[in-house]
């Protein structure tokens, strides 16, 4: 699957960025080195990738032969895991010694015009040892030519050396312990031993375009392998070779290594951060604006149904020109998050969700004209007893300001308190605030509570109601059965299910499931798109609320004239963003005419089953069919059923079996793949719910995995907008039969986790800390970090470290490795949700080991997050 979607990749994106200097742009991706990161040929060289690309890499030659995955993780770090097959050291009764190794190089400086780029880099550093070695690189560009110079310790040291320059500062320097044991232990033995190598080359730009020359000095030997098969590997110490670019990222490279060995490099690199397409067969409905003369009737009835007179909040293009200034504009944090504490700032006679543009070119915010909360100014008399007042009916004030003659006092409770002594408090204490002639309370989804007003006429207080929010009944000559048959005939048509939909005075609000597409901010473009053309022209508003298993998420409301800017060409997505508001979606949220129950799903989809990094071979496959069916039996309840019937697979050669000292809970997976390739995945059943605002729960039962089957839950603290969240799950499990049935074996086990999510606000990065107990019943902590990109591709490590000692642990000393999620929309050109998850470990062992559960509730609310909502935004509001 990796190799098909870099295949696809590479011959679908076009060419790839440049790679620039401060001086210099060199138009072109640098080349891989035979280990798999950028380098020359067994050298490595001080350059990186672009940020976030990954490369693939095969090498064919003697004595071993490489395939590597590389990860440009950070802009100044490399991240490299590879398989190499040494044909020349096989141990007792194998064919070759297969090693699993990780390498790291980390940019230090930069190139300038007058000096090189600096880089420092760990090969082979959780392995057997065997590639073990350490470097410091520099490489400068000096027209069409890339020169590099460097110093290697350990596998880099094996000929014309120098002693170690590091021994004078310290003497432990020069002691390099042998590697030995089960490989994968940490260690801080780094650039250490007696001697250090020097070594060199060049990389070439032939006049030829796309044609490379490569050449260096290698101080790697092959000493070992020499040594053990008494062929010199390495007659000299000079390696050339010839790389050649076809397509745009696909490197083919001949080479000639040591003077004696030929050998074929294949390389393909990709942007996970570009569309693999640049269009889709399903392209998004366009967004409908209303016309002129229907905007300014519509906003006329409002004006009259106001009182007569025009209300400045409910003002159109057609009566008043868009402000150029700010509105409303948060400081925002990177990744999309808006900054703690703040400013709004606010224009009078605009209602608090109706922001809309925001002048990205404004060198300075206008200045807030708003005054004070009121729950906490004490800036006048009057300011501080309206607090008063607010406190002690026991409001919670969340925002405030001024519109027009009107005071608006948004709060998140109801009072307790007779609200018509309130009013009566409120007004003559409203009135010392200049120009205040009445105050409205209104709920946190924007809903009128209450008008307190001096001279509570009719009028006055309609038109009170029409500044906070524009919920008048609908003036159409549709019905509104008729019209929600129509709103719910085009959201659907958009392949999304309508939870429920309702029309709320000239807002339509809308409960939508996303099944269809990777992001649910696609769908709510799609929803908005398609209720922009079938609305009348007095609705005002568009509030969307996604869910997923009856569980709502966010809601997002839009303004009706903002989405008529849009599809005007008039507005940008980053203005579109600003002038909308997304919170967390109510746990009771009810619009009512939503699909009736039980409903049921199926699909069909081809099986690739998979054991990689065996240390006896390094692939086994499974190939066949899997089904799988969902029933929603009740809100928020479930059934689930996979099974998969195999047509193919080699599991039979395995022949390695478990000798771990732990229970077997991972280490028998040879057995499960060999007597269950045809079997039933899981079948569960579960019920989710959202026990409050920002909390999530389920609790599933049954057979939770191919390995194991019982009963537990997870709770999920997500707040809306924060960087963090926080998870626990709790499960009674039994390890089930090998043949993947309804049996179960003897063994099993309480296993919980505490989860702790960070969303940091660095290059997408999330890091996730888990502790608790795990499948084997050790005890200790997964730390989990990875980068998700705007495609959906993510890319990401973890390790953990329990109480279970290395030597008990076995081979890999702790378990580790390196997570890949490709999305099939990405692969595909058409909308999808589902991806195709590859975990890659160097070996898979009892320790440390979790369920592997299709997924967790922060995963499942993941692309309804603020932040995941801005950073999709520009892509599908456009």
């Amino acid at each position: 699957m990796l190799l098909a979607a870099a295949a696809a990749a590479t011959f679908t994106e076009g060419r790839a960025d440049a790679q620039t200097y401060t001086y210099v742009d060199q138009p072109f991706l640098p080349t891989a080195s035979n280990y798999g990161g950028v380098g020359l040929l067994d050298m490595r060289n001080a350059r990186f990738m672009p940020d976030g690309y990954l490369s693939l890499t095969g090498v064919l030659k003697s004595p071993d032969d490489r395939i590597a995955l590389t990860f440009q993780a950070l802009p100044w770090l490399e991240a490299t895991i590879r398989y190499t097959i040494d044909y020349a050291l096989p141990p007792p009764e194998q064919r070759a010694l297969y090693s699993r190794e990780f390498d790291l190089k980390a940019r230090l400086f930069q190139e300038t015009e007058y000096t090189p780029q600096v880089a420092a880099g760990l090969q082979d550093i959780i392995g057997t040892g065997q590639y073990s070695a350490e470097y410091l690189v520099a490489s400068k560009y000096v027209g069409p030519f890339d020169l590099t110079a460097g110093l290697g310790w350990g596998a880099l040291a094996q000929r014309d050396t120098f002693e170690n320059p590091l021994c004078a500062a310290y003497t432990g320097f020069c002691d390099r312990p042998a590697f030995t044991g089960q490989g994968g232990t940490l260690t801080l033995d780094y650039f250490r031993g007696r001697q250090t190598g020097l070594f060199y080359g060049v990389e070439y730009q032939t006049p030829i375009p796309k044609l490379t020359f490569k050449i260096e000095y290698s101080t790697y030997a092959y000493r070992e392998e020499s040594e053990v098969q008494h062929i010199d590997y390495e007659r000299i110490p000079v390696d050339v070779g010839l790389s050649y670019r076809f397509w745009s990222d696909v490197d083919v490279g001949l080479e000639y290594m040591g003077g004696r060995e030929l050998a074929l490099s294949v390389s393909m690199a990709m942007d996970p951060s570009k569309p693999n397409f640049p269009s889709r067969i399903d392209d998004m409905p366009p967004f409908t604006a209303r016309s002129e003369a229907d905007a300014v009737a519509a906003q006329t009835e409002i004006d009259i149904a106001a009182g007569g007179g025009p209300v400045p909040a409910m003002r159109t293009d057609a009566a008043l020109p868009r402000p150029t200034a700010p509105i409303t504009k948060p400081v925002v944090a990177s990744a999309g998050y808006q900054a703690e504490g703040s400013p709004q700032v606010t224009e009078p006679g605009d209602e608090p969700w109706r922001v809309h543009f925001v002048d990205l070119t404004a060198p300075d915010p206008v200045p807030d004209i708003r005054p004070p909360d009121p729950a906490m100014s004490s800036a006048s008399a009057g300011d501080e007893n309206v607090g008063r007042l607010l406190r002690d009916a026991g409001l919670h004030v969340t925002d405030n300001w001024i519109d027009g003659r009107t005071l608006v006092v948004q709060i998140d409770n109801r009072p307790v308190r007779d609200t018509g002594s309130i009013c009566e408090s409120l007004t003559a204490q409203g009135r010392s605030i200049s120009g205040v002639q009445e105050i409205a309370l209104v709920g946190s989804d924007w809903n009128p509570i209450k008008f307190c007003d001096s001279t509570p006429t009719r009028a006055q207080t309609i038109a009170a109601a029409a500044v906070v929010n524009s919920f008048m009944t609908v003036t159409t000559t549709v019905s509104k059965p008729e019209l929600i048959r129509k709103l719910r005939a085009a959201i659907e048509a958009q392949k999304l299910i309508v939870e429920g939909i309702a029309i709320n005075g000239t807002v339509i609000e809308v409960e939508i499931e996303n099944e269809r597409y990777l992001r649910d901010a696609e769908a709510i473009s799609r929803t908005v798109r398609a209720m922009s053309a079938v609305a009348p022209a007095d609705i005002t508003a568009f509030r969307v609320t996604t869910s997923i298993d009856q569980m709502p998420l966010t809601t997002v409301t839009m303004s009706r004239r903002e989405v008529d800017a849009l599809a005007d060409s008039s507005a940008t997505p980053a203005e579109i963003w600003s002038a909308s508001v997304p919170g967390d979606a109510s746990p009771s949220i009810d619009y009512g005419n939503g699909r009736g129950f039980p409903r049921f799903g199926w699909s069909i989809f081809p099986s690739l089953q998979k054991e990689l990094f065996d240390p006896n071979n390094p692939v086994y496959i499974g190939v066949g069919i899997s089904g799988s069916t969902h029933t929603e039996l009740l809100p928020g309840l479930t059934f689930d059923a996979e099974a998969t019937y195999d047509f193919f697979n080699n599991f039979g050669s395995i022949t390695r079996t478990s000798n771990s000292a732990l229970p077997h809970v991972r280490s028998d997976a040879a057995l499960y793949l060999k007597y269950g390739a045809t079997g039933i995945d899981d079948v569960t059943l579960s019920y989710y719910s959202k026990l409050a605002p920002d909390v999530y729960a389920r609790a599933s039962g049954g057979y939770i995995e191919s390995m194991f089957g019982g009963a537990g839950g997870e709770v999920l603290y997500r707040p809306f907008g924060s960087r963090f969240a926080v998870g626990v799950d709790m499960w009674q499990v039994w390890q089930r039969n090998f043949n993947d049935l309804f049996g179960f074996q003897n063994y099993n086990i309480a296993t919980g986790h505490v989860s702790l999510y960070w969303e940091t606000p660095w290059y997408d990065v999330t890091a996730v800390l888990r502790g608790g107990r795990y499948l084997a019943g050790d005890y200790g902590a997964t730390f989990e970090i990875y980068r998700r990109f705007d495609t959906g591709i993510l890319i990401g490590g973890w390790f953990t470290l329990t109480n279970v000692p290395f030597s008990e642990f076995g081979e890999g000393s702790f378990d580790k490795g390196i997570r890949i999620v490709i999305p099939m929309e990405w692969v595909l050109p058409f909308g999808a949700s589902t991806t195709e998850d590859l975990d890659l470990r160097p070996v898979e062992r009892d320790g440390g080991q979790r369920l592997e559960n299709d997924t967790t509730l922060f995963d499942m609310t993941q692309t309804s997050s603020e932040g995941d909502l801005q950073r999709q935004w520009p892509s599908v509001f456009k």
